[in-house]
């Protein structure tokens, strides 16, 4: 039976930049009380993602973060467990290369997620995507060599090992948890969740961005949570229904 429930955040959990609803923040803590794991696996660093569980309320959730590359385990600072996905021994350097030239073209223009691995630029203006933009494309065969990719996003940029993705965390820590794809449900809202799905034993997608390649699709979290936990948490619980 599953026993780790693993969400996007941005989109899934909560609007982007948004807190969770009150209702979700209880559905999920109620999954947690009926024995579940609560796994976030997110573009956002693992720190974020510790000041939005603790803002939550559970007690022992496992955070993915930066799109797989570190796994943390609970909601301290420093973390009780942290791992690390590998990577190319030169991909580092690099990284640190192109964030102090990007620095030095841009200033202000840019900001930078302060990544524990990545490298995510979000340009504050137009310019500052074109220049980004062509400085990686002066750059593609060094970072192909690297085993870097780069990913635009609508406000971003993401820079990341090749080898990094919310599935292959996802499997790195099922395989740490002695357990497989049985125990795990994932859920997103978009392409990027996608390598999550293999790895889990259902696959669940919020809003339409993800019709015919989810299992299940629901219109919000709300709904996928309330459903989710009658076919799932209650068999472990023994309760009549979900609270109102």
């Amino acid at each position: 039976m599953a026993r780790y429930l693993v969400l996007d955040l941005d989109g899934t959990v909560a609007p982007i930049g948004k807190p969770a609803s009150p209702r979700t923040a209880a559905l999920l803590s109620d999954f947690e009380k009926s024995g579940f794991t609560i796994v976030f696996c997110s573009g956002k660093p693992t720190y974020y993602l510790t000041g939005f569980a603790r803002q939550l309320g559970l007690d022992r959730p496992v955070l993915i973060g930066e799109n797989g590359a570190q796994i943390v385990y609970g909601v301290d600072l420093p973390p009780e467990t942290c791992i690390f996905l590998p990577v190319n021994a030169g991909a580092p350097d690099i990284l640190r290369a192109l964030e102090k030239e990007i620095r030095e073209l841009l200033g202000d223009e840019v900001w930078f997620q302060p990544n524990a691995v990545a490298l995510t630029p979000f340009p504050r203006t137009e310019r500052g995507f074109a220049v980004i933009g062509a400085l990686l494309d002066r750059r593609r065969e060094e970072l192909e060599k690297a085993e870097l990719h780069v990913y635009r996003q609508c406000d971003c940029f993401d820079i990341l090992p090749q080898n990094f993705s919310k599935g292959a965390a996802l499997g790195v820590f099922l395989k740490r948890e002695n357990a497989s794809k049985n125990d795990a449900i994932a859920v997103g809202d978009g392409v990027n969740d996608l390598s999550m799905f293999p790895f889990a034993s259902l696959s669940v997608g919020i809003g339409g961005a993800l019709e015919g390649k989810a299992d299940l699709c629901y219109p919000d979290i709300e709904t996928a949570l309330m459903r989710l936990y009658e076919r799932f948490a209650l068999k472990k619980t023994g309760k009549d229904g979900a609270k109102p």
